[in-house]
């Protein structure tokens, strides 16, 4: 009998392409210490969920926290590099733009001539002890995101097939509103 092997693929959207696809920890040359002081917020991080009463039952319960998946998943800058399984997830993010003053994500107000761009990895391209499920945690935002993360040390890359595209006003306004704004990805929670 012939047996079939389903193939689950990763994605990840940004509204720009860049020529090296690197962890947030990595990117404008940080000095030693930047990035003694970005691990060092990942601790604290981990420190300050462990007193989490979500996060004391998951662990009570023998369940794995990946607390520096978290960390990135929540912005701070880790060797990791956030995924997901759902394409449009990954397309949410690659046609809204986060906006720091107003503290959410917009779409494209006016086609522009940067280029978005889509990522996409089938999942056994991937080293196993690099790639984590972050979307199984204590938290919502995670798991609704389909979220993943791959750990990539200074110079390493992505390993996808790119999929640049050109922004379009419609259709991140399409995506945007699909996802409520945001809301169905992004909701509020107590990180």
């Amino acid at each position: 009998m012939e047996q079939h092997v389903q193939q689950m693929f990763l994605y990840r959207g940004q509204t720009q392409y860049h020529p090296h696809c690197t962890p947030a920890l990595y990117r404008n040359n940080p000095s030693e210490i930047e990035l003694f002081l970005a691990r060092l917020q990942t601790v604290e991080f981990e420190m300050v969920l462990r007193h989490h009463p979500a996060v004391q039952d998951i662990i009570e319960d023998g369940l794995y926290v990946h607390f520096p998946g978290l960390a990135q998943h929540y912005g701070i800058k880790t060797e990791l590099f956030d995924l997901t399984s759902d394409y449009w997830t990954a397309a949410f993010f690659a046609v809204c733009q986060y906006s720091e003053s107003d503290n959410l994500y917009k779409p494209f107000s006016t086609s522009n001539t940067k280029h978005g761009i889509m990522y996409k990895s089938p999942t056994l391209v991937f080293q196993r002890d690099k790639l984590d499920i972050i979307g199984l945690q204590p938290f919502l935002r995670p798991g609704l995101q389909k979220a993943y993360s791959y750990k990539l040390s200074k110079w390493e890359h992505y390993p996808a097939h790119k999929m640049l595209f050109k922004h379009s006003k419609s259709a991140s306004e399409k995506i945007y509103e699909m996802f409520e704004g945001g809301n169905r990805i992004l909701p509020k929670d107590p990180i």
